[in-house]
C-alpha cells in the first residue's frame, strides 16, 4: 500500500498556484493605483489642530485610502507566500539525487 495520498498530490496543481499569485500581485498594483486616485469631496480644508506645524492648508488624508492601502499589501503579500509555495513545488519535483548535485550537496 502506497504511502501517499493520491487525492492530495493534485490538490493544489502549479497552473492554479502561479494564476493566484498573478492575480492577487495584479490585484494589489491595482488598488495601489485606486489609493492613489481616490479624491475626497471638494470642501473646505479641516484643520486637525490649531497650532500644527505645517502647510494649514493641506487637506487630511481619507480613511478609506488607508483601508484599500491595507488590501493592497494584503494582496501582495499572499502574491508572495504563493510564489515560495510555487518555487517550492517547483523545487521539490526535482529529484533528490539531482538537487544535490545542482545544489552543492555532494557527498564527493
Amino acid at each position: 500500500m502506497s504511502k501517499h495520498h493520491p487525492h492530495r498530490k493534485d490538490a493544489w496543481p502549479v497552473w492554479k498556484i502561479a494564476l493566484i499569485a498573478i492575480f492577487a500581485a495584479v490585484v494589489g498594483a491595482g488598488l495601489l493605483w485606486f489609493s492613489l486616485h481616490i479624491s475626497t469631496p471638494e470642501s473646505k480644508p479641516v484643520a486637525t489642530a490649531p497650532a500644527s506645524p505645517g502647510d494649514p492648508t493641506k487637506t487630511p488624508t481619507p480613511p478609506a485610502m488607508h483601508i484599500v492601502l491595507l488590501f493592497c499589501l494584503l494582496a501582495w503579500a499572499t502574491a508572495a507566500v504563493f510564489t515560495g509555495l510555487l518555487v517550492y513545488k517547483l523545487y521539490m519535483r526535482i529529484p533528490a539525487w539531482r538537487r544535490r548535485q545542482l545544489f552543492g550537496r555532494s557527498k564527493g
